[in-house]
């Protein structure tokens, strides 16, 4: 897999491998008419980016809990954003340019 790393952190940061039905599943989901939809999405997201802590991959967000790491991630605004930008345009973007070629 494809690990990555953002401006704000030294940690190493990988998107969790997921199939195709779950990349159209998670994209198509990703609703923002409302704050609400917005924060589910964004967790959604969370959920599939795992970060390296020593020789093992965790969640960034572990499923239908607030537990995030490294802590306090939670109320990192500059390491969420750059976290999500990378997942929404540089990930997803890749992977839906490779599909129509």
């Amino acid at each position: 897999m494809n690990e990555f790393t953002v401006e704000s952190s030294d940690l190493e940061f990988r998107i969790k491998k997921m199939n195709a039905l779950e990349i159209l599943a998670l994209r198509s989901n990703l609703n923002n008419d409302t704050v609400e939809d917005s924060e589910k999405s964004f967790k959604m997201i969370l959920e599939r980016i795992e970060v390296k802590a020593n020789d093992a991959w965790l969640p960034v967000k572990t499923k239908d809990r607030e537990v995030y790491f490294p802590n306090g991630l939670e109320y990192d605004i500059v390491l969420i954003n750059e976290l999500l930008s990378y997942f929404m345009g540089t990930y997803l973007k890749s992977v839906f340019q490779k599909s129509n070629e």
